[in-house]
């Protein structure tokens, strides 16, 4: 089923913006641009295939349709609370609030203000809120209201599909009426709030190849700094391992360790959505597998800490259920980590050697692996990697020195300039 006859509702939104503008007198937007001027940069990319076309044509034609009932008094309200620190969550589905209970829940009068703008005008089953359903698409709010003034119309931008950096989007114009559009990115949202449709992040797949800004990989394995037990020189590494009599639970719940807060200020674009942190760890001194840990930071944290901003707990993320390593125990001596914003889409991918020969004896156990043939792959922007060795890391993330930088009790540790953390060790 395709859906290409959208572009003819338009015209019908001028009827619902009136009804918009009967309900609230909206600010004008401080905008510069003139409707000639809203165009997005040129950038050289493959073009879009016709499925892509379509679904960027249809997220436009709804970012048009739903710009009145997005800025109803009733619905900003509502919209007030969507907002990751309130509710855990900065978007909601379309099936979620055309087809569940949820209408008849918090965002009740956002639920139907959609449907009703989303089906005026549909013939048979040419219906654009079921294709924004059947795509999976979503309504999302980068940035939470309570960042602006509260009289500040929100603009509505389909996702651009083809440009991360900035897109077409619509507002009310206050003084005239009418729908005016606007060259959207994250310097315009500073200072007008946003809401975009889109697919899901992890859903939008085969978009071309956009540029951005790239961490190159660091020249050594000890670049990462944190503290302890890491060398930017060194090929080889000596840990004294912990007694295995100090083992007091079989079942490994005394070495249990948590990633706690995350701090990123990286600089994104608007379009961009989450930072989708990966870090790989790799246990030295055993055989056991490489584990993968996976946080999706919101974007209203990541522009908090890029910006020193207070919004958003200052930017630094908690997602509450992340485990680092599930147990960390006396014979894991050392742990390599890699950290990466994942991107399935960026030109450039590869994979670091650990370059570091990790030998040692404590107790009862003797051990020598040599890792110089491993390698962590990766696709992304590169934060940086680092090696802790265990006796150290429990030293200095239960007891940190004067100079260390803590928060909540817990020391922070950082791996390259854009990331800091803090990790939680359960029962050593």
């Amino acid at each position: 089923m395709r859906y290409t006859k959208h572009f003819a509702m338009i015209a019908l939104a001028a009827a619902l913006l009136a009804g918009c503008a009967a309900d609230e007198q909206l600010g004008t937007p401080d905008v510069p641009e003139t409707v000639a001027e809203a165009q997005p940069t040129a950038q050289t990319q493959p073009a879009l295939t016709p499925e892509q076309q379509l679904i960027k044509q249809n997220l436009d034609a709804a970012a048009q349709l739903l710009v009145a009932a997005l800025n109803k008094p009733m619905v900003q309200r509502e919209l007030h609370q969507l907002d990751y620190e309130k509710i855990r969550t900065d978007r909601l589905g379309f099936e979620q609030l055309l087809r569940s209970p949820a209408k008849d829940g918090q965002f009740r009068s956002l639920a139907t203000e959609l449907g009703r703008s989303l089906n005026a005008g549909a013939k048979g089953s040419d219906n654009l809120a079921d294709y924004l359903i059947e795509q999976g698409c979503e309504l999302y709010m980068p940035y939470p209201l309570e960042w602006y003034p509260a009289d500040a119309p929100i603009t509505v931008a389909g996702h651009p599909i083809d440009n991360v950096e900035q897109g077409i989007g619509y507002v009310v114009d206050k003084t005239t009426g009418t729908l005016r559009t606007v060259l959207v990115n994250d310097e315009y949202a500073d200072k007008n709030p946003v809401a975009i449709i889109m697919q899901p992040q992890g859903v939008r797949e085969g978009r071309p190849i956009m540029d951005r800004e790239e961490l190159m990989p660091d020249p050594d394995w000890g670049g990462g700094g944190g503290g302890g037990s890491s060398s930017s020189s060194a090929s080889s590494y000596t840990a004294t391992v912990v007694n295995r009599s100090h083992v007091q639970d079989a079942s490994g719940k005394r070495y249990k360790v948590k990633l706690g807060e995350v701090f990123c200020s990286m600089k994104t674009n608007l379009f961009e959505g989450d930072i989708e942190l990966r870090m790989e760890a790799v246990p030295l001194g055993t055989n056991d597998a490489i584990a993968l840990i996976e946080m999706d930071i919101p974007k209203a944290y990541v522009k908090s800490a890029y910006n020193g901003w207070s919004h958003s707990n200052g930017g630094w993320f908690d997602k509450k259920k992340c485990d680092l390593f599930l147990n960390w125990s006396p014979d894991i001596v050392a742990v390599g980590v890699l950290a990466y914003e994942y991107d399935p889409e960026k030109s450039w991918s590869g994979s670091i050697g650990l370059g570091v020969t990790v030998k040692g004896t404590g107790g009862n156990i003797s051990y020598s692996r040599n890792t110089s043939n491993e390698k962590l792959g990766y696709s992304g922007d590169l934060f940086g990697k680092v090696i802790w060795g265990r006796s150290d890391f429990i030293d200095l993330n239960a007891n940190p020195t004067a100079i260390d930088e803590t928060r909540n009790g817990w020391r922070v540790w950082t791996i390259g300039s854009n990331l800091k953390f803090t990790i939680k060790w359960c029962w050593y």
